[in-house]
Formats: C-alpha cells, sequence, structure tokens
C-alpha cells in the first residue's frame, strides 16, 4: 500500500511539473486556420526557450496569449481601440491549446490512446510524425494531427484545417516580442 501511495505521488507531481515546462528552443510558425470553408486567417505562433506567443487579427482586432513557463503565466490580450486582457496565475495547457487548436507542447495526458500512424509526412517541409485520434467529430470523420517534434503542424478534421504554410527553425525576434504591452487594462486575475 506504501508503495502504491508512493506511485501515486510521484504521478501527481510529475503531471504539475509537466504543465510548467516546455523543450528549449525557438521556432516560429505561420499556420492558415480555414472553418468549413468560411473566413480564413492567419495564427502566428512563435517559441523562445521559455516563452511562448499565439495571435492573430480579424476585424481590426488582435488576439495574443503570452505564455512564461519560467513564471508559470499566461495572458490573454485583445487589442481593440486600447488593450484589455485576463491574467492566469497558472499554465494551463489543455485550455491554451484548445483556445487555439494548435498542440504547441507534444501530447499530454488529455490525448493518451491516440493511433501514431506509420509512416512521415511533410508539411511546409518538414517530416511529421502523424496521430489519429481515435475520437469521431463533425459527421463521424476522425480527427488527424501532424507533429514536427513538440509542435503540431497541421489538424485536419471534416469542415476544419490548420496548416503551417512557413517553418523558421532559427526565428530572430524583436527584442520586446513576448513583453506584455504598456496600458493594458486588467479585467480579471485567475
Amino acid at each position: 500500500m506504501k508503495k502504491l501511495i508512493l506511485v501515486l505521488i510521484v504521478i501527481i507531481i510529475s503531471t504539475g511539473a509537466a504543465s510548467s515546462q516546455i523543450s528549449p528552443g525557438s521556432i516560429k510558425v505561420e499556420f492558415r486556420n480555414e472553418v468549413l470553408g468560411g473566413k480564413v486567417f492567419t495564427i502566428m505562433f512563435c517559441k523562445k526557450d521559455n516563452m511562448v506567443k499565439f495571435s492573430r487579427s480579424e476585424n481590426g482586432k488582435t488576439f495574443t496569449t503570452l505564455i512564461d513557463y519560467s513564471a508559470n503565466k499566461y495572458y490573454d490580450l485583445i487589442e481593440d481601440k486600447g488593450i484589455k486582457g485576463n491574467k492566469y496565475n497558472s499554465i494551463n495547457y489543455t485550455n491554451i491549446s484548445g483556445m487555439w487548436h494548435i498542440l504547441y507542447n507534444g501530447l499530454n495526458e488529455t490525448v493518451r490512446g491516440w493511433e501514431h500512424l506509420p509512416g512521415q509526412q511533410t508539411v511546409a517541409g518538414r517530416m511529421c510524425d502523424v496521430y489519429d485520434s481515435g475520437k469521431p467529430s463533425v459527421g463521424g470523420a476522425k480527427m488527424q494531427y501532424f507533429f514536427y517534434g513538440d509542435i503540431m503542424l497541421k489538424m485536419e478534421k471534416l469542415g476544419h484545417l490548420i496548416e503551417a504554410v512557413s517553418v523558421d527553425d532559427a526565428p530572430v525576434f524583436a527584442d520586446d516580442e513576448f513583453a506584455i504591452p504598456e496600458g493594458v487594462t486588467w479585467l480579471f486575475e485567475y
């Protein structure tokens, strides 16, 4: 019984630590996102060691998520005649990847059971491992995910496609690329 409790404690600690860590290195990916043949928009993903940034613009508004793995915090920002935002006091990988529909830190416990398909496929010039979620989505179609290391470069399911159109494995970022803009009106802190 003591061994079982010790194993459970180690699993709980490992799971918590995994959510606040990210693999080192830098990358910049531009994604094309199209839902049901409708409006197409671009999502920019930038990563530099412990910092991650998602952004997209639509109808004069810019949506950004800044993630600081070294502080275990993230921020959602909306810029539209001023900047409003929410602060989060711990990183929730499942929520962030669900909001942007891009898995950027590998597979986690929520996607256990995905089938790793044989062979690889090329997306934006990068060889990717392909996974089938095994879960039916719209119309019973399954979802497939294409990973370049820990970063999803493509997700396809019936009526929804997210695909990398460019990948920069050695980006040079401006000094303030991952900085929280000045003058944010903070709406909530969680």
